[in-house]
C-alpha cells in the first residue's frame, strides 16, 4: 500500500480463519494494476475488493516539476 500512496484505516482478524479483512484508502490513479502487483506479492493469496469511497484534494503544485501533481497533469 505505501508503494502506491495508500492508506490502512483497518485490519481485523476474521474469526476463526487465518483472513485478515484490511481497510484502506488508495488513489484512482494509483490502482490500475494493483490487483496483479498484489497478487504477485502474495502468491495469489491475497484478493482486493476496490470501490470508490470519497474525493480528496491532491497536496503539491502541479506546476513544480517532480511533484507528484506535475506528473499527473
Amino acid at each position: 500500500m505505501t508503494k502506491r500512496r495508500g492508506i490502512v484505516n483497518s485490519e481485523e482478524p476474521v474469526q476463526g480463519t487465518p483472513l485478515v479483512n484490511m481497510k484502506c484508502y488508495l488513489p484512482v490513479g494509483e490502482s490500475f494494476g494493483f490487483t496483479q502487483a498484489l497478487r504477485a506479492a502474495t502468491s495469489g493469496r491475497a484478493f482486493p475488493q476496490c470501490v470508490f469511497d470519497h474525493w480528496d484534494q491532491l497536496n503539491g503544485d502541479p506546476l513544480e516539476e517532480g511533484s507528484k501533481a506535475f506528473e499527473i497533469v
